[in-house]
């Protein structure tokens, strides 16, 4: 079940999630990471650590945020996303509605305008 063409990053173990991690060595995997888990699927190795239904949705519940299935998805780029949701994923105080009321705010004090619900016919584009 290949996920296609990937880079091989001989540190790759280095940024696997600690859970997957666990998983590997539970299975007496081989490390450094090797290019096997590399080029497969994100589904196709962690169905190869687990036949758990719930455990499997709970490591592949992120793909949404690749834009790619599980089957689909090379599992070095699905690591990498959990990995940053375990370790430092970031949300704006107050909201995501934080960051455009600030921006409306910068562009309002440059001269332009924010409208919401506002039909639009041409938006022009000056000194780009």
């Amino acid at each position: 079940n290949s996920a296609g063409a990937v880079v091989f990053l001989p540190k790759i173990v280095d940024i696997l999630p600690w859970p997957i991690r666990a998983l590997l060595r539970l299975k007496e995997a081989v490390f450094p990471f090797s290019r096997e888990y590399c080029d497969r699927s994100t589904l196709d190795v962690v169905q190869s650590l687990t036949d758990n239904k719930e455990l499997i949705a709970v490591l592949t519940y992120n793909w949404g945020d690749i834009g790619l299935s599980p089957s689909q998805c090379p599992f070095w780029i699905q690591s990498g996303v959990t990995d940053h949701y375990l370790y430092g994923a970031y949300y704006p105080v107050g909201g995501p509605g934080e960051i455009a009321k600030h921006l409306t705010a910068v562009i309002e004090r440059h001269g332009g305008k924010v409208l919401v619900r506002a039909p639009v016919e041409e938006i022009l584009v000056e000194n780009n």
